[in-house]
């Protein structure tokens, strides 16, 4: 991303993109086959506190967190059944200062930071039949992808999770995840009833180990706009790239029994043997999901149609961050489930919507991600690797559930989401949650540690936001 230089970059990319979108707008779309290009275009300013949390042991205390985004993006229809989406992100924060809490302040982690990314580059193209019943749509490219309609902050496990560690991830008002693939969606039109299937083969660009693919499987049936049951499944970095970085060979990685001490694996640790996949912890993990919602609306007449179109709605979700057991570390599959449910409540159109979420995560282990991010330190003789194990032991203490005196009540996270539109083009938006949020350093990147660990701590976020 460029993120050391990110103001000539920033420029640079805007100004290339700006260039672009101009051309496609000025030039005679006989000569470019297009019907169709809609400018696309956001701002907005986010601010709010981390009202109480953790840090390296250190606690925040209403420390203040804002950042300014702003976007561009096009959409070309070059035909009825085919569609180009292209668009760029750029952010404009202060990094955490940690020269309040355990370092002294350098200039890199105090001044303003600038940073842009790809936001989306893909294509479309369409199929259906002459009756409508059955239609078809094939995506390829980079582009945000969202199986569950009314998340509003927690769930989306499937691609929002690390697996082995069992690490959750979530962004304010994105509740999505960014793939880089393909999919396939066949939709199915019983009247009634509309069936949804997306199959979905995706390369690892932001988590490790990049490069792997996984295969995934999302289905959808709602029906008469009352019921609304999914489930999937994602096969995660089945496909591997590079099998020493998926299995790593390395002593750290040593599957160990329920006491911690390493299980000596069949072979010497030099990387030469087939069994490794029964001796070493692996990336590669089953990762299925469910989720269901209820709208009552239908069944309310005209008091359902005073009602905006999210209210009343009732919603869960749950997955298993890996299916497979592994003594010591995973040994316990229901620590490996997280569940949540929400609520939107009615506001009769006032709001455009009121969402509350619950979640519980019974996950012991340490939410520190140092050791998917070749920060652990390797022993002599061998070359630092990312490997699948937390970032710091379960008897390690900080940020660690195991060492908590009633980890029940610590597996709970929550949230509440309330948005209102005031003009076509400008919305207002609120959260409060004890969710999983990281704070950003001067780097661009979220740090290895959640904010918000333990049962007391707890944000709010606001955001005041305009588009074209």
């Amino acid at each position: 991303m460029g993120r050391k230089h990110g103001i000539p970059i920033f420029a640079t990319a805007v100004c290339s993109m700006l260039l672009g979108m101009t051309s496609l707008a000025y030039t005679d779309d006989a000569v470019l086959g297009l019907k169709n290009v809609q400018i696309t275009g956001f701002g907005s300013y986010e601010f709010g506190q981390i009202v109480q949390g953790e840090y390296g042991g250190a606690e925040y205390d209403h420390y203040w967190n804002h950042q300014v985004y702003s976007g561009i993006g096009f959409i070309a229809t070059l035909s009825d059944r085919m569609q180009l989406v292209g668009g760029i992100e750029g952010k404009m924060w202060n990094a955490f200062p940690l020269a309040n809490y355990t370092v002294p302040a350098t200039r890199t982690n105090t001044e303003q930071q600038f940073s842009v990314w790809v936001t989306e580059a893909s294509g479309t193209y369409s199929f259906s039949d002459t009756t409508n019943k059955v239609s078809a749509k094939i995506t390829a490219g980079y582009f945000p992808y969202k199986y569950n309609p009314e998340s509003r902050n927690l769930g989306e496990y499937m691609f929002r999770s690390f697996t082995y560690p069992g690490i959750l991830m979530n962004s304010f008002d994105f509740p999505a995840a960014d793939l880089l693939g393909v999919k396939a969606n066949i939709k199915i039109n019983l009247d009634a009833i509309q069936i949804s299937n997306d199959f979905i083969l995706s390369e690892a660009d932001a988590t490790w180990p990049y490069g792997d693919f996984s295969l995934a499987y999302v289905g959808d049936c709602n029906i008469d706009k009352i019921v609304d049951i999914g489930a999937g499944v994602d096969f995660a970095n089945y496909i591997s790239v590079n099998e020493n970085n998926t299995t790593p060979v390395a002593l750290a990685n040593a599957i160990r029994d329920d006491s911690g001490n390493i299980i000596q694996p069949i072979k010497s640790i030099n990387g030469n043997d087939t069994t490794r996949d029964t001796s070493y912890y692996t990336f590669k993990a089953i990762k299925p999901m469910a989720r269901l919602t209820f709208d009552p609306k239908p069944f309310m007449g005209d008091l359902g149609r005073m009602l905006g179109s999210e209210d009343l709605k009732l919603y869960g979700e749950g997955a298993i961050i890996g299916t497979q057991n592994y003594s010591y570390y995973y040994n316990n599959i229901y620590q490996r489930m997280p569940i949540m449910f929400g609520f939107y409540f009615p506001t009769f159109k006032l709001l455009d919507m009121l969402n509350i979420e619950f979640e519980h995560y019974s996950n012991p282990l340490s939410t520190c991600t140092k050791n998917q991010t070749f920060e652990w330190p390797a022993p002599a003789g061998e070359l630092p690797v990312c490997i699948p194990i937390p970032g710091e032991p379960p008897s390690s203490g900080y940020n660690s559930l195991s060492t908590a005196e009633d980890n029940s009540s610590y597996a709970w996270k929550w949230s509440i989401y309330a948005k209102k539109t005031i003009t076509s083009h400008v919305a207002l938006t609120l959260q409060l949650s004890r969710d999983h949020y990281r704070v950003n350093f001067s780097d661009g990147y979220p740090d290895y540690y959640e904010a918000l660990p333990y049962k007391q701590d707890w944000m709010w976020t606001a955001k005041i936001s305009g588009n074209i």
